[in-house]
Formats: structure tokens, sequence, C-alpha cells
């Protein structure tokens, strides 16, 4: 290689390299804006939106931008477990749909409707468990007894009689019980509250079936029949009782002297004799 080859070699070398670091400014900020969406793919990736029920596909962002402005608390970042809070009544939740999901709740919205009955729900989840009381599907079922349920909270009841688990506890008087819905019924004997009221003689209960069973008297109807020679009553326990008639079963037992009824009422009243 002569002197000019030389030259022109090392000129080309030096223009490579100036090449290599220099890029042209509008290659360079390509470059750079490459990498950032690669990182914002990264940390996208890494922090996945929670997910949603197929009905309650929404953008994640805009719940919660709309949720925060009208009446949540959004507390930490997107890694805090329960983020979401209602302002009504302070409950919290992990994401936006099941916060929107609660607030129907407060504001009665019901946009889920059976097609059979019209009947409205505010959950999609609890119109499908309902759709199966026309359908007749009881998918879950228990191991123990093969019982089998519409939905995975009733077996999941179930399953206490099995286990004798009693989970729910009162704060007046510490009895327990397996299920909550028992220990709301419970705590209306301490607070006396009677929600549920006949609208013919204005006559209140404590339970919504003792209501049911007494609108019985005002209506006559009588849909419990025995089998065995057609008698009617408007309660079952009134047919079971009456059914002891039949088998000869007297459960009800006299301390004083052994003799033996079907009803209690009639217990009572022979008791009545020995007292006088």
């Amino acid at each position: 290689m002569n002197f000019t080859q030389c030259a022109l070699h090392k000129n080309n070398i030096l223009k490579t390299k100036d090449n290599t670091h220099k890029p042209h400014p509008s290659t360079h900020t390509h470059k750079h804006t490459s990498t950032y969406q690669l990182l914002k793919v990264v940390e996208i990736e890494e922090e996945p939106e929670p997910f949603l029920q197929d009905e309650e596909q929404v953008d994640l962002k805009q719940e919660s931008d709309t949720l925060t402005e009208k009446n949540v608390f959004v507390v930490g970042g997107p890694r805090e477990e329960k983020s979401f809070f209602c302002q009504e009544c302070k409950k919290s939740f992990r994401n936006g749909s099941n916060l929107k999901i609660h607030q129907r709740t407060h504001t009665g919205e019901k946009p889920f409707s059976c097609k059979e009955c019209l009947k409205c729900f505010n959950d999609s989840s609890n119109l499908r468990s309902h759709m199966r009381t026309h359908t007749g599907e009881r998918p879950f079922s228990c191991e123990e007894c093969h019982k089998c349920f519409k939905d995975s909270s009733n077996l999941r009841s179930h399953m206490r009689t099995h286990t004798g688990e009693r989970p729910f506890s009162c704060e007046e008087c510490s009895k327990r019980f397996s299920l909550r819905s028992t220990l709301r019924i419970h705590m209306r004997i301490h607070t006396g509250e009677k929600p549920f009221s006949c609208k013919v003689c204005n006559k209140s209960f404590n339970v919504k079936s003792y209501l049911i069973s007494h609108m019985r008297t005002h209506t006559g109807e009588k849909p419990f029949s025995c089998q065995v020679c057609q008698r009617s009553f408007s309660q079952s326990s009134n047919l079971r009782i009456h059914m002891w008639t039949h088998a000869e079963k007297k459960p009800f037992s006299c301390k004083e002297c052994d003799k033996s009824y079907s009803q209690r009422s009639h217990l009572r009243k022979h008791m009545e004799n020995h007292r006088r």
C-alpha cells in the first residue's frame, strides 16, 4: 500500500467511526424513542390490570378517574391490595369494577335482568345464579352427602353442617351461628327490630318467613297437605306434627305420669291436670 492509499484508508476508517458515534439527528431521536417505548411495554407487562368480569369490561384508568372524582378514595399505587374505597360506607375493594358493582347497593341500580321472569340484579353473577332456578341446574355438589346446590356459597354454608363450624358470633350473648343471615335474624331479639309488617293488620315480625305464614291466616291458604288423609295445613310444622298421628309417634311425654302425646299443645293441656 503506497502513501496515498494509506491516507485514503485512514480517512475511510475515521469516517466510519464518525458515522457510528454521530448518526443523523433523526435516526438518533428514533432510537431513543424506541427504547422508551420498549421500557413502557416492560412496565405494563410487570403490572397487569386487575381481572374484570365479562359484563364489566371497562377502561380501568378511566374508571378509576371517574370514581376518584365522584365518591371514592384511591390509596397507594397499583400494587395496593384494596386501593378503592366507597365514600358511602368506606368498604374497600381491589379494583374499580368491584367497587362499581358494590355502589349499586347504594344507588339501587340493577342493570342485569332475567329474560324468563324479568327479575333484575345488580351483579351478573347473581343473575347467573338466579337462572339456575329456571333451568334446575345444580352444579355444586357436597362430597360428604352428595347434596347439590345452585351456587357455591350455598355449598359452603351447607358444609358447616358436616364440620360443625359456627364462625358467626353474637356480640351480645356470644351465641354462635353457621350462617351470617341467621346471626342477623338473631340480633333482632336484642334490638327488638321487627322489619316485616302485615299490610292487613299491621302485625310485625322479625323474620320474613313468619310474616309469610301469618299472611295465610288472612288468605286462608293451606299449601301443606297430608298424603295419607289429604288434610291441609297452613304451616309445614303443623303438617309434621299431624304426620305423627299416622305413625303413632308420641314424642311429648309427661314427666309426672309418663303419658305421651303427639303434639306439644296436648301435653301442655295435660300438665294443667297435675297443677290442680
